[in-house]
């Protein structure tokens, strides 16, 4: 009984618990990330001071990793450091959206109501990320 149609349990097991624990991780990322935009440009930008020295840094390094992937994989020194300065700009933004929606999830009481809404949103945000998962997977680690 360890085998189902040529399939072992246990390595399925494993594989499928790590695809759900990845796509549970990105869900609450997309979710954090979304309600920390809307709670931004809802009332302000509520920890920017505080945290801008920290995203300029956590900016930098993905700046210099964005650059060093682009150019290993063959682009030219212009796209390398374009691609470097959008990855930079994309992963400050995305620590400012995070950080704000830790802030909502902070402050703000959840009753029910918002509850049901929040895990209703998380649901569909798991969705998402496994479906990027597999885009992603499908796109880098095609079997030729």
């Amino acid at each position: 009984m360890d085998k189902i149609r040529g399939i072992k349990i246990r390595d399925f097991i494993g594989y499928f618990a790590r695809i759900l624990g990845l796509a549970t991780v990105m869900g609450f990322l997309f979710l954090t990330v979304a309600i920390g935009i809307f709670y931004m440009f809802q009332g302000g930008f509520h920890l920017v001071n505080e945290i801008l020295p920290y995203s300029a840094v956590v900016g930098a390094v993905a700046f210099v990793a964005g650059t060093a992937f682009f150019d290993y994989n063959g682009s030219d020194y212009k796209r390398s450091l374009m691609a470097g300065g959008i990855s930079a700009i994309i992963v400050s933004f995305i620590l400012l959206s995070v950080v704000e929606g830790i802030l909502f999830y902070l402050k703000n009481n959840l009753n029910t109501e918002v509850f049901a809404t929040l895990l209703f949103s998380f649901s569909f945000s798991v969705i998402a990320s496994t479906v990027i998962l597999w885009l992603f997977k499908s796109r880098f680690y095609s079997k030729e």
